[in-house]
């Protein structure tokens, strides 16, 4: 049964992706299974994340984060195999993954649109019921935010805080609807805020690239290992940036593996980008002789490999190396790109760049392999990326909105935010705006 409905998932997903006309009905026909589902916290959760997650979630919240997933379609030239002339013959506008972006969006937005309208026009025995799928949605949508997988679930989310944000939400005139806002709104803002600490005490050695902008090359530990900072034990080192590691700590296999890839996963995606650039440089020349000088400016890419580029390169890797070769892993890294592509300000001069980023390893195959990357090092990366994006940048946002609510002249909506407010060491930012306000109204 279980085989069945991932293979079903499988063929609406390319039925989503295909057919944008049919894109509303498939929305609606899956509001109507959510209708259907379970409402108590024992929610049946069949679909199995990786084995080492060892958890579950709801079929119905798969299905929503592989629809958002295939609603950014990828370009038809890419989904076969590809090489650097599939790369330059295939015509993609500086706009497509942008608006691929953006399909995506409006499908996060149909989709919590009709569950918002249909809790808030529910009769008062339904409510509970609505309350409690919607809640089951977000804490498989949570379970699931940061995984390498799942780059959908943050997009998802971010459109249900707008919503809730706005009239569907905290300025709703209904009393029950805004307590309900402030419920889940907190528990996502103490999701952001914990995932927050934790990026900000972690000390992988690959996301030091991104907090050391001078990329200091005397930083780099000489005879210990970069994993576990010890110095004891058959080290193995990088030939490019000479760090260190140990068997063990790489994940690795046989030491035989190690010696014959003996290039770290930093190292060996700032080669791959740098290649990746050389080619576009020069295919900008070969163009630079028949365009105007406009042209050439516009086509222009940065010179140098930046250290974000590098760690979002290594996760893209990871995923063509680690995970299943199917449509679900392309659609999957190509939603990564369209989500950075929208984050950088100079994307639009470097489209080929990007295109050629999805495919590296097909581009660059006599480029050799470097050393594996572990399940429990590509999550991590993935937490660190996701701190840079426009969900938890939103934080700030959740956060000043509850703590405006308490505020308000009705007790339960007033008890509601402080409950909100103090999951999870909010509490303390609470505090510090009571005294805030409290010297403003002495100075006053």
């Amino acid at each position: 049964m279980q085989l069945l409905q991932l293979k079903a998932i499988g063929v609406i997903c390319m039925v989503f992706s295909s057919y944008t006309q049919h894109r509303s009905y498939l929305v609606d026909e899956t509001l109507n299974l959510v209708r259907k589902l379970q409402f108590s916290k024992n929610a049946i959760r069949t679909y199995h994340l990786a084995d080492e997650e060892q958890k579950q979630i709801q079929m119905i919240t798969a299905l929503l984060v592989h629809l958002v997933q295939f609603s950014a379609n990828v370009p038809d030239s890419l989904k076969g195999t590809v090489n650097w002339s599939t790369i330059i013959d295939a015509s993609v506008d500086a706009n497509y993954p942008i608006n691929c972006h953006e399909a995506a969006t409006e499908a996060c937005c149909l989709f919590w649109t009709n569950v918002l309208q249909r809790f808030t026009a529910a009769k008062s025995q339904d409510v509970p019921e609505a309350k409690g799928i919607i809640e089951n949605l977000v804490q498989d949508l949570l379970t699931v935010l940061n995984l390498p997988e799942y780059p959908a679930a943050a997009p998802i989310l971010e459109v249900l805080c707008v919503l809730l944000l706005q009239n569907a939400g905290l300025k709703s005139k209904d009393t029950s609807a805004r307590c309900f806002a402030i419920d889940l709104l907190g528990g996502i803002a103490s999701r952001l805020k914990r995932d927050s600490v934790i990026c900000s005490k972690e000390k992988l050695w690959i996301l030091q690239e991104l907090t050391d902008a001078e990329n200091d090359s005397s930083k780099i530990l000489k005879n210990k290992c970069c994993v576990c900072l010890g110095g004891r034990g058959i080290n193995m080192a990088c030939d490019v940036c000479g760090r260190c590691f140990h068997p063990d700590c790489m994940g690795a296999g046989s030491q035989e593996n190690l010696q014959r890839d003996s290039v770290c996963p930093l190292c060996f995606c700032k080669q791959q980008l740098s290649v990746l650039q050389s080619y576009y440089e020069l295919e900008n020349k070969e163009k630079g002789k028949r365009a105007s000088t406009a042209h050439k400016k516009k086509t222009a890419i940065p010179d140098e490999v930046t250290a974000v580029d590098t760690v979002q390169q290594i996760l893209l890797n990871y995923l063509q190396e680690a995970g299943p070769q199917d449509d679900g892993n392309l659609f999957s890294r190509w939603f990564y790109l369209c989500m950075w592509y929208k984050e950088d300000i100079s994307s639009q001069e470097k489209i080929i760049y990007y295109l050629a980023r999805l495919k590296s390893k097909e581009i660059l195959r006599d480029s050799g392999s470097g050393l594996a990357l572990s399940r429990d090092w590509a999550k991590k990366i993935c937490l660190a990326l996701g701190q840079k994006n426009s969900f938890s940048r939103g934080f700030d946002k959740i956060l000043s909105l509850l703590l405006a609510s308490l505020r308000e002249n009705s007790p339960v909506i007033r008890a509601k935010a402080l409950r909100a407010v103090s999951i999870h060491k909010l509490l303390k930012l609470y505090m510090m705006y009571i005294i805030f306000i409290w010297m403003l109204d002495i100075t006053s």
